[in-house]
């Protein structure tokens, strides 16, 4: 299963990773802790996120989990 999500930015960060870490934030008065609890509920499903930035001024966050077929 696959969930994408696209969001225009006016600041694109320079290393996308950093977002991935608990508080980082580039913006006033957010915790940081968002794609950092996305990351740990994939991860536990055996999933990942990955980020990128599409046309210069378009985040994206992929998000992509293992999927089973209920028996």
């Amino acid at each position: 299963m696959q969930l994408c999500i696209e969001n225009r930015i006016q600041e694109v960060c320079d290393d996308l990773n950093n977002l991935l870490e608990p508080y980082f934030t580039t913006k006033e008065q957010q915790t940081g802790l968002g794609l950092t609890m996305v990351r740990k509920i994939a991860v536990a499903h055996k999933g990942r996120i990955d980020l990128s930035v599409v046309d210069g001024d378009c985040f994206r966050a992929l998000v992509q989990i293992p999927w089973k077929k209920s028996v």
